[in-house]
């Protein structure tokens, strides 16, 4: 017997999406209702669609990198619950991007994305950025240079501070990875008197790990 995904997201909703993904992964009829609920005019099949499918980027990318343009659309879409999704599913893609598809125009649309008149998509994008800088080097610096941008951000100063936090959680996922760290240490060592105290709590830990490690002697502290 067919199992129908609409079904059980429109009777259990959010709970369904980590059990289907499990088994989408491996069923490509499944994995086809799960793309098609999320173009489901039911709200509830829609939101529970967004979810599977972040999941399912989340543990295994390659099933869907073929749809790779389908959540483009989604990211330009006026949906939150979609887009934010979809900014995920995107930024776990890059793992398996081999056809080069995220290139400098959807770098752009990310930018765009952290101006967005949300600040949850600001947010999502500032966290996700830090997955594809790290699977995308060339871009490394790009992104270096948008996230440290959060004062110039069309946000509440207490938003910004938000952001800071998350810019730095974004920030240690690919640090390792750069040859300069200066840039980013000192603005660590900047957010260390946040008013925010998870935001001083971030910066504090990433310039304290790399002061320990030396990296840092030729800042003053």
């Amino acid at each position: 017997m067919k199992v129908s995904v609409h079904n059980i997201f429109l009777n259990e909703g959010n709970k369904a999406a980590d059990k289907i993904a499990a088994s989408a992964v491996k069923n490509k009829s499944r994995l086809k209702q799960v793309l098609e609920g999320a173009d489901s005019d039911n709200k509830r099949v829609k939101n529970a669609s967004a979810k599977c499918l972040r999941e399912i980027s989340r543990i295994n990318p390659k099933v869907l990198y073929p749809h790779f343009n389908f959540f483009v659309k989604l990211i330009e879409g006026d949906e939150n619950i979609l887009k934010w999704n979809a900014i995920d599913v995107l930024g776990n893609l890059t793992d398996v991007d081999t056809g080069k598809k995220f290139n400098t125009n959807i770098l752009k649309k990310y930018f765009g994305l952290l101006r967005d008149k949300s600040m949850v998509t600001a947010a999502n994008t500032f966290r996700i950025l830090g997955k594809v800088a790290l699977n995308k080097p060339k871009f490394r610096k790009k992104i270096t240079a948008e996230l440290m941008n959060v004062e110039e951000l069309p946000f509440s100063v207490e938003c910004k501070n938000i952001l800071a936090g998350t810019a730095i959680e974004s920030f240690e996922m690919f640090i390792d990875e750069v040859d300069g760290k200066e840039e980013i240490i000192k603005f660590a060592k900047k957010h260390i008197l946040n008013r925010r105290s998870g935001t001083r709590k971030k910066g504090k830990e990433v310039f304290k790990e790399f002061r320990n490690s030396g990296e840092v002697k030729y800042l003053s502290y």
